[in-house]
């Protein structure tokens, strides 16, 4: 009698496995020729991740994907404008501000990172060591050391805008030793390494260039420094044309799997030294 339950109880197992199985593949089917229209910023496109990551959801889903990388002020202008089906966004600002004009339906986050104040080995402005980064910008500034901004709408710029203000500066005086770039992060880091200067970066940005440049890392992790990757869910009726909402959702649960969590956790230690990126749920 054992031996049939058990028998029955494997085959249970092995028709549910297989039921997934064939429910995977048609939905998969039903996924092809269908695109999924991502919006997100430079600083996550620019680290591989997004790259990374959407390739293994495209093979899993069956969905085909296409990534319109930008600013984070760019990146909320096509969400509240539905350009895009869904939005891989770094600040949490933003997303709140999308969240309670109605622009964005559900916020979930599915990955974190940190920045990191790079500077000249020399740090003559003495903030290696120092807690709190509004405290170490705040004497880079007073001290009138050279430090780079991107002076852009990007989320690191962002940022950095809020730690002037914690340490009791105006980012939109004129503050001697400051310059401004423009450009991209990656640049901005080559013109700081050339005038020996500070400069706030994304944690992942820096790790790609770290060996190419003449500066390190002086500043200590901090709640302040922290970034939080989510996952945005496009209200569909403020759209002018039909939002791709099952792609959209798809990927929100191919993120927040323990296996995409896990290669998240991964990512980058071979090549890059350490984990730029850190999962939301650890498996």
């Amino acid at each position: 009698m054992d031996r049939v339950v058990g028998r029955i109880a494997v085959l249970g197992t092995c028709l549910a496995s297989l039921f997934a199985c064939v429910a995977f593949a048609a939905s998969s089917a039903a996924a092809e020729g269908r695109v999924v229209l991502i919006g997100t910023t430079n600083a996550l496109k620019d680290s591989g991740v997004v790259d990374f990551l959407l390739e293994g959801f495209v093979e899993k889903s069956g969905f085909s994907v296409r990534v319109s990388a930008r600013e984070i002020g760019a990146v909320v202008v096509k969400a509240r404008k539905g350009e895009v089906d869904v939005v891989l966004s770094d600040s949490p600002a933003a997303d709140e501000a999308l969240q309670k004009e109605g622009a964005v339906t559900r916020r979930t986050p599915f990955m974190g990172s940190r920045f990191v104040i790079v500077g000249p080995k020399a740090d003559p402005a003495h903030i290696a060591g120092v807690a709190k980064p509004e405290t170490a910008l705040g004497q880079i500034l007073r001290f009138h050391s050279a430090f780079v901004t991107r002076g852009d709408d990007s989320t690191a710029h962002v940022r950095e805008r809020e730690l002037m203000k914690s340490a009791g500066f105006d980012p939109d005086s004129r503050l001697d030793g400051v310059y401004r770039t423009g450009t991209s992060m990656r640049d901005s880091l080559r013109v700081a390494s050339q005038r020996k200067a500070y400069i706030l970066t994304d944690l992942g940005t820096w790790l790609t260039m770290k060996n190419e440049l003449d500066l390190v890392v002086l500043s200590k992790p901090a709640k302040p420094l922290a970034i939080v990757a989510s996952i945005l869910q496009l209200d569909s009726t403020r759209a002018g044309r039909s939002i791709e909402l099952e792609g959209a959702k798809a990927l929100e649960k191919y993120l927040m799997s323990l296996e995409v969590q896990a290669k998240i956790a991964a990512f980058g230690v071979d090549r890059l030294g350490e984990a730029p990126f850190s999962p939301e749920s650890v498996p």
